[in-house]
Formats: structure tokens, sequence, C-alpha cells
């Protein structure tokens, strides 16, 4: 798997528990959710994006509760794959690989009209989300339960 530069292996994440025992993401591949607990995660070197990544994860998870969740009910194929390319972009820029691979994914979803491998995708990118959350805070980092900024 390619890191960039400021990805540095190996240290566990601070999450074990919270993801294995939420119900809505028992589903997620075993792989990648071990892979997740198993690799290391970094805060970005820019000091710009360090002190956005809490808002990145908290724009992120309430565009997965409201925005995602009216693409899904209406089918709606080229929103899918906007949703999916922004995610890949976005997280990317940060750093976040295992993210922006699944925003590469949904996107291939929409692509082919592929709905029904849409919930795994998604219930990986929850764990990702609530992993990278905790790994802020116990990096001394707050994260606000609303966002103050479209990241």
């Amino acid at each position: 798997m390619h890191r960039p530069r400021h990805m540095t292996a190996p240290a566990s994440l601070p999450l074990r528990e919270s993801a294995g025992q939420n119900p809505a993401y028992r589903d997620a591949r075993p792989s990648l959710f071990h892979l997740l607990l198993d690799s290391a995660m970094q805060l970005p070197d820019d000091p710009i994006l360090r002190d956005l990544a809490p808002e990145f994860c908290v724009s992120w998870r309430n565009d997965l509760s409201t925005v995602l969740p009216n693409i899904i009910a209406a089918h709606n194929q080229s929103e899918l794959y906007r949703f999916g390319h922004t995610l890949k972009g976005s997280a990317r820029q940060f750093g976040f690989a295992e993210l922006a691979d699944c925003g590469a994914e949904l996107m291939q979803h929409a692509s082919l009209g592929a709905w029904d491998a849409v919930p795994d995708t998604v219930a990986r990118i929850h764990v990702l989300i609530e992993s990278l959350e905790s790994f802020l805070r116990a990096s001394g980092m707050t994260i606000p339960d609303s966002s103050s900024t479209n990241v």
C-alpha cells in the first residue's frame, strides 16, 4: 500500500473497543477493519491541514448522516459519484488514504450502478471517520459537535 511521506507505520489506533462494539459497523469488512486498527495514523505535516482535521471529520460525519442517505434513497448515480469524488479528493489532500480509497469505491459503485455494494463501503467510511476522530482526540485535539467551516 502506498503511503504519503508523512504517513509512518505502525502505531495502534486508540479506537479498538468502540468501533468493534458499535453494531452499525459490525458488517464492515474485517480485513479493512483489522488493517485500520493496526495501521498508523499521523496528522498531516501541513499545520493548516492539521488544524482543519477535526472540522474535516465533523463535516464528513454530517454529510454521511444527512446528504448520503438522500443520495442512496434516490439511487442518484451522478450524486453518488460526485460524493465519492469529493471524499476521495479531500481525504487525499489530508493524507487519509483509506478514506480516499473508499471515495474511489463509491465512484465505482456509482459508475456500475452497484447499489448493493454501497452499504459496506459506507460502513467502512464510518469506521474510518470514527477512528480518525479518536486518534485526533488522543493527539490532544478537540472535535467540535458541528462544523463551523465548509471543509
